[in-house]
Parts: structure tokens; C-alpha cells; sequence
């Protein structure tokens, strides 16, 4: 008995201090259970979507697939899905966060779906950002008149801009990218270059 308590302590310990987030769902989707850091995390009170399906608070866009996948997955008995969504937080704003969600609906001290997830809306924003900036960039080097390009130690093109493309006869990007002087041009003035 001693064994036993000790072990649901720790593990009670490590679920309640846990970063990641911990819920349990019904196989319509209803919530079940959920962590106390799903309560730090999307701001709800302790037991607010207990009983309540957890696709309310699902991204609109993000709807429709989640519950095919989560309908896929409960006809799985031990089956697993992984996927990135959003959620709406208790003040209304949306949290992305990757998930596993795994069937436990056939075992019968579990009897639910078990979703651990993370926020990733940091990285996913910070992504986005670069994104962005790199499009710029790329809007930026492509319309400035002059050839540039960017070569490896191997002399490969690893970036290259439109007028470097019309130099060399009229080629795209994907001609050029990963390519050698002495293979996107003709040969005497590949070797002016290369000398």
C-alpha cells in the first residue's frame, strides 16, 4: 500500500508541475480531465470545460480536420495522431499548440483519449516573422539591376537574384540554385569566371 501511495504521489507530482498539457476526453470529445497546466496555459478556471466538448474552443479553420482525425482515432483502439492547431485561451485570444493524442478508450482504468500538447505560439509567430522578412529580402535582391548571387566553398550557387538568372541566358532559379558557373554558362565565359 505504502508502494502504491508513493508511486501516485510522484506521479501526481510530476502531472500537476508538468510545462505540457494533459487532457482527457470522451469519445464524442467531451473533456474528462485536464491538467492544472492546461489551467495556467489557456486561462480557464479549474473544471470550466470539464463536461463540455472540447471542440469549442477549437480554431474555426482548424475545425473540420481535427474532428476527422479525433473520429478517425476512436475507431483505433491504442491508435495515436500528432498534429498542430489553435485554441482559444479563456481572454480570447488563439494559442497554437502540437499535440499527440492517443486511445485509451478500451483500457479500462483510462477509458478516454489522451491528448498531451504544448504551446508552440512563440515559435510558430517567430516563424511567421521569418517567413516575412525572408520574402522581403527576397523581393528586396530581386529587383535590384545588379547580378547577385551567393556561392558555396564547391562554387554551387546558393542564392541567386532575377538579373543573375537573365545573365545566364534567360535561366530560373531552380536552373541556377545548386549549380556551378561551368554549368549554368557557356564555357569560355565559365572560365573567365572561375580564373
Amino acid at each position: 500500500e505504502e508502494v502504491i501511495q508513493n508511486n501516485e504521489k510522484r506521479f501526481r507530482a510530476l502531472i500537476e508541475n508538468g510545462l505540457d498539457d494533459i487532457s482527457l476526453l470522451a469519445a464524442d470529445g467531451t473533456l474528462l480531465w485536464e491538467s492544472p497546466s492546461t489551467i495556467r496555459n489557456l486561462g480557464y478556471a479549474p473544471g470550466e470545460y470539464v463536461t463540455r466538448n472540447i471542440f469549442e474552443i477549437m480554431h474555426p479553420d482548424d475545425l473540420a480536420w481535427t474532428r476527422k482525425v479525433f473520429a478517425k482515432l476512436v475507431q483505433e483502439p491504442g491508435g495515436h495522431e500528432s498534429g498542430i492547431f489553435r485554441l482559444r485561451r479563456s481572454d480570447g485570444t488563439w494559442r497554437w499548440v502540437e499535440a499527440i493524442a492517443t486511445n485509451f478508450l478500451n483500457e479500462p482504468v483510462i477509458n478516454a483519449v489522451v491528448i498531451n500538447y504544448r504551446d508552440i505560439t512563440e515559435g510558430k509567430q517567430t516563424e511567421e516573422a521569418l517567413r516575412e522578412e525572408r520574402n522581403l529580402l527576397r523581393t528586396l535582391i530581386d529587383n535590384i539591376p545588379d547580378r547577385i548571387y551567393v556561392m558555396d566553398s564547391q562554387g554551387r550557387k546558393t542564392l541567386s537574384n532575377t538579373a543573375d538568372w537573365q545573365a545566364s541566358g534567360g535561366k530560373t532559379m531552380e536552373d541556377v540554385i545548386g549549380k556551378t558557373d561551368v554549368d549554368t554558362y557557356p564555357p569560355e565565359l565559365a572560365e573567365e569566371f572561375w580564373q
